[in-house]
């Protein structure tokens, strides 16, 4: 019961990343079933990449690795996670170097079948830690998580009178309240700070009222499946508008619904630096990650600091707000009118 509360938090998480607020990959993936597939009975290649499904993201991420890896020489095979379960049974046998998971799904099995002594590289993953990833010896990756002070410097360049903040969390979900925690810590010490957790009213929509009568500069939002999903988003963009007060979405999908502001996920590049990991590992092995280099010691388990960047200039105008123009220019994404 434990591993399949595990999966399906899992697919909340993968959905929300890639701006899709369903649930999109059977719970079969729950369960590990029959023989090694006719695909890996071959001549073993350095690394394994597993995909949890077929979506863009995961197929963009894989595409960055396997140029990277190309690039370097490493032979690398991949395959969807479905496939993988329905024919997988001892995966000790497999002579691959390194399995890597791409997507969460993908990474929770993984996790839970592969030997401890086996190597599991993971990219395209939120929140490691409450996966239990940085717990694993012999682990490392790349996550979808953009750092808290990150996003608030794209907030303040992009609305740099801003003196207030505003966030729903929920007090009953530990991801949501270690989100709040570090939002808390990273905003500007003279910015207030309108927190309100979902759990303390009868309804999301009083908690929402609660929120926007507090009349915070920016609602900011967090991918967090306790919190969130279609409807209560749709709730949010349609006080927001009525109340002028922007949203800082988390996600492109979510800027082009109506945020004025966002951070997405740009799955290539998450790719390309999980794959420069593995490399690095592969040439010096897992030492590589907890020795000093210079100044510093590589992280085995990096945040997103590839991500981009969007804008609805759309909203903007109808909120009478200004963007400054260089980070107009900056933006990897700027809609400057409906259905763009």
């Amino acid at each position: 019961m434990r591993a399949l509360l595990k999966i399906f938090r899992s697919h909340a998480l993968d959905a929300f990343q890639s701006g899709v607020l369903h649930l999109v990959v059977p719970l079969m993936f729950a369960w590990g079933l029959c023989a090694v597939p006719a695909v890996l009975a071959a001549a073993a290649p350095d690394v394994l990449i597993v995909l949890s499904g077929n979506q863009k993201q995961y197929r963009l991420s894989s595409d960055g690795m396997k140029a990277q890896l190309d690039s370097h020489g490493i032979r690398w095979e991949s395959v969807l996670l479905n496939e993988f379960v329905a024919e997988s049974n001892n995966l000790s046998e497999h002579r691959a170097k390194t399995f890597v998971a791409v997507g969460a799904q993908a990474a929770i099995w993984l996790q839970e079948k592969l030997p401890t002594e086996t190597p599991l590289a993971y990219c395209m993953v939120p929140s490691p830690d409450d996966l239990g990833l940085t717990d694993r010896p012999r682990t490392y990756g790349v996550s979808t998580d953009v750092p808290i002070r990150e996003q608030l410097e794209f907030i303040i360049a992009a609305l740099p009178d801003i003196n207030s903040i505003g966030l729903l969390y929920s007090s009953e979900e530990e991801r949501s309240q270690a989100l709040f925690g570090r939002l808390q810590d990273a905003i500007p010490t003279q910015w207030d700070l309108h927190a309100v957790c979902i759990d303390e009213y009868d309804s999301f929509a009083g908690a929402l009222d609660a929120l926007v009568d507090r009349r915070p500069d920016i609602i900011w939002t967090m991918a967090d499946a306790t919190v969130y999903d279609t409807a209560r988003i749709r709730a949010l963009l349609l006080h927001s508008l009525r109340a002028q007060i922007p949203v800082f979405g988390f996600s492109l999908p979510f800027v082009r619904a109506g945020a004025m502001l966002g951070i997405g996920v740009n799955p290539k590049a998450l790719g390309t630096t999980c794959a420069t990991m593995i490399e690095q590992v592969h040439q010096s092995g897992l030492e590589y990650l907890t020795t000093h280099h210079g100044n510093a010691v590589p992280s085995a388990h990096k945040p997103n600091t590839s991500f981009d960047t969007a804008l609805n200039l759309y909203v903007a105008e109808r909120f009478d707000l200004s963007i400054p123009r260089t980070v107009i220019d900056r933006a990897t994404c700027a809609i400057r009118e409906t259905g763009d």
